[in-house]
């Protein structure tokens, strides 16, 4: 994202004695998935001679490495994603879905969407409140990060079950590709075999709802929601706490 940038240009300028949490966070989360995203390509396509299995070792590495950075809303591929094994595109997929990080042109539901939520999850675990680098996190923050993460989910399975309805002489897995792929706004594709955009061999609700994907995904799930769904009116009451069995 800009402000990330323009942060890490003035603190190499000294103008900032340190660097702010949520660029600590972009920049460990952004490293991890990339490190964690070529690992994934690298070792799942590495016998297969269809896509990388008979590059040399440095070129598989770097071919990983560029795939796994693509996977992040870059929108280039330089190995035909028709070939890769089903795993490989069920995790790229997920990465897809991932995308980048806030405030820039990444799609995605952002770096750290996901990263507020791990954090969550390991502090509930131990029950206590959600920390890291010394900060303790709104739960304001968590909130918007748990409605950015389920709304999302449930728009892309939403949109994926809708496509393999109507485009029904197509896989699942490349479907799923597809929409992230949209959702995401990353401009990949695992084509057919004979053409580079499967998209474009959909008909024309499948279009629509490709198109749908992207604009959605462009504009952010959170404001895309906001737009739908009226802010409730303020109540001067408060209802019984009701306990729940998990």
């Amino acid at each position: 994202g800009y402000f990330v940038l323009l942060e890490l240009y003035f603190f190499s300028k000294k103008r900032f004695a340190s660097l702010s949490l949520h660029t600590k966070l972009v920049l460990i989360s952004t490293i991890i998935l990339i490190i964690f995203a070529s690992l994934i390509v690298f070792l799942f396509e590495y016998h297969n001679p269809k896509s990388i299995g008979e590059f040399s070792l440095f070129d598989k590495i770097m071919s990983a490495y560029f795939t796994a950075v693509n996977y992040r809303t870059a929108g280039f591929n330089t190995l035909d994603l028709s070939t890769f094994k089903d795993a490989s595109l069920f995790f790229g997929s997920l990465f897809m879905i991932v995308g980048g990080a806030p405030g820039g042109t990444a799609g995605g539901i952002k770096v750290t969407t996901i990263a507020v939520l791990l954090i969550y999850a390991y502090w509930s675990i131990k029950d206590s409140n959600a920390r890291i680098f010394n900060f303790e996190i709104p739960s304001e923050t968590i909130n918007k990060a748990f409605i950015i993460a389920v709304s999302s989910i449930v728009y892309i399975i939403t949109c994926v079950l809708l496509l393999s309805l109507i485009e029904d002489d197509k896989s699942f897995l490349p479907l799923l590709f597809e929409t992230s792929s949209a959702f995401a706004t990353v401009g990949v594709s695992v084509g057919d075999g004979g053409t580079l955009s499967l998209s474009a061999l959909f008909s024309s609700e499948s279009k629509l709802i490709v198109i749908l994907l992207m604009l959605s995904g462009r504009v952010g799930v959170l404001a895309f929601l906001f737009s739908i769904f009226f802010k409730e009116k303020e109540k001067y009451l408060n209802y019984p706490k009701g306990k729940i069995i998990l």
